[in-house]
């Protein structure tokens, strides 16, 4: 069994490459839409959905998780051509229920909804550039690839320790 630590430091170290790869990729997709040209829009729809999800407890007792997304639609035109859409941000967060109607209520209360679009395919287009949990991804992956590496570089060491 001395092969565990080695196991688990490769492990650590493909997520925490794989999940900040994801982060680094998302914050430069979020740099590129804030530099997006903007053009007005007007909500047509939003509203707080409610996502269930069942698992199992630690106990083995059935458990339901409940999240909140805000979801918005809205119209705006890009050079006499209207189109739809529905991104708040770039990426879907879930998120509790009090955040998401504060969300709708933000983005419903601006009277100047501003709208980014991708110059070259209009019909890709978002509310805010900067929304989604990208930099928390980011920093989950480097502290997984730091933890992989510090379980590697001592793996020799941990299995004399623990008698792997």
């Amino acid at each position: 069994m001395s092969f565990i630590p080695y196991v688990f430091g490769a492990f650590m170290c493909v997520v925490g490459a794989g999940l900040g790869f994801g982060g680094f990729q998302s914050r430069k997709k979020s740099k590129t839409a804030a530099a997006w040209p903007t053009v007005p829009g007007t909500i047509t729809s939003a509203e707080v959905e409610t996502h269930r999800s069942s698992g199992m407890s630690s106990k083995g007792h059935s458990t339901t998780r409940v999240s909140y997304e805000p979801v918005v639609k809205y119209s705006y035109s890009v050079e006499g051509k209207e189109f739809k859409g529905k991104n708040i941000g770039l990426t879907t967060v879930s998120t509790g229920k009090g955040a998401a109607e504060k969300r709708i209520e933000a983005l419903t209360s601006n009277p100047k909804l501003k709208v980014y679009y991708n110059p070259n395919d209009p019909k890709e287009a978002c509310l805010d550039p900067k929304a989604g949990g990208s930099i928390g991804m980011f920093v989950i992956g480097a502290a997984l690839l730091l933890l992989g590496i510090v379980v590697l570089a001592n793996a020799t060491m941990l299995v004399e320790i623990f008698s792997f």
